[in-house]
């Protein structure tokens, strides 16, 4: 029972994550993607799903598939590197929040003057 059960947590955790990381690409399109900001021009800011649902998505998404691929194969390794994984995309996370954060109110700012 228990076996299935961490089987059942590992494909919630891989099937779920892969969800988040993937509609974040959808949401941000193929220009958003790959520094679209730096060679396309200004982009839409996006705050529909799963950006308004979890914190940098497409970090945590790929984090929370590789923890539910850690639990599926029950290596200690693949829990450390999970765990660490997810400690390094949050950090990578909050910095380039700042960043995006910063970048559109810089934008809307000018905007503003322009009207």
């Amino acid at each position: 029972m228990e076996h299935d059960l961490f089987k059942l947590v590992a494909m919630c955790c891989w099937i779920g994550g892969n969800i988040v990381h993937f509609s974040a690409m959808w949401a941000l399109g193929w220009k958003g993607i790959y520094h679209g900001d730096h060679f396309f021009g200004p982009l839409e800011y996006v705050e529909s799903f799963p950006y308004g649902f979890i914190a940098s998505p497409m970090y945590n998404g790929k984090a929370i598939s590789y923890l539910g691929s850690a639990i599926w194969t029950a290596k200690p390794a693949g829990l450390v590197l999970a765990i660490w994984t997810f400690v390094v995309f949050n950090l990578t996370g909050t910095i380039e929040d700042k960043v995006t954060n910063e970048m559109y109110k810089d934008r809307s700012r000018a905007s503003v003057k322009e009207d």
